[in-house]
């Protein structure tokens, strides 16, 4: 069972992830084995990979010269987290494609959806949640 971490500050929250074993440090991922990426695209929608490295997977989502969204795939680690001002969020959650996903609505038009899995860290970045949650539907 993989746990969700908050920690509240007085200016922001910090939401990192743990699985809850520690017996299983021989098994850690300490590199990207498997790309899990929007297998197919919507029409007309372009992907350009931005980095991809042992560690990290990047790609950005255009339709013609309109960017959708920004795509990472990170070695789930300490560094796996996020630093959100909740004063300016919304944060809410949901099952989408057996994957449990947390979106945070920046309240000006920016969106970051994030999820993890026990090797890996994701997160989607855009504006349009339809957009973005059809894409994180097509990652396999």
């Amino acid at each position: 069972v993989w746990n969700t971490i908050v920690e509240i500050y007085n200016e922001y929250f910090e939401i990192s992830h743990d699985d809850g074993d520690d017996t299983t440090q021989s098994e850690a991922v300490t590199e990207i084995q498997v790309v899990h990426k929007p297998a197919t695209l919507p029409d007309g929608v372009e992907e350009e990979v931005v980095l991809n490295n042992t560690r990290t997977f990047m790609a950005d989502y255009y339709a013609g010269d309109d960017h959708l969204g920004t795509y990472k795939q990170r070695v789930l680690d300490e560094t796996s987290l996020l630093h959100i001002n909740s004063e300016s969020a919304t944060v809410s959650s949901c099952m989408l494609e057996e994957k449990y996903i947390t979106i945070i609505d920046y309240n000006n038009g920016q969106i970051n959806i994030f999820w993890s899995d026990k090797h890996y860290f994701y997160t989607m970045e855009g504006y349009d949640i339809a957009t973005l949650k059809d894409l994180i539907s097509r990652i396999e």
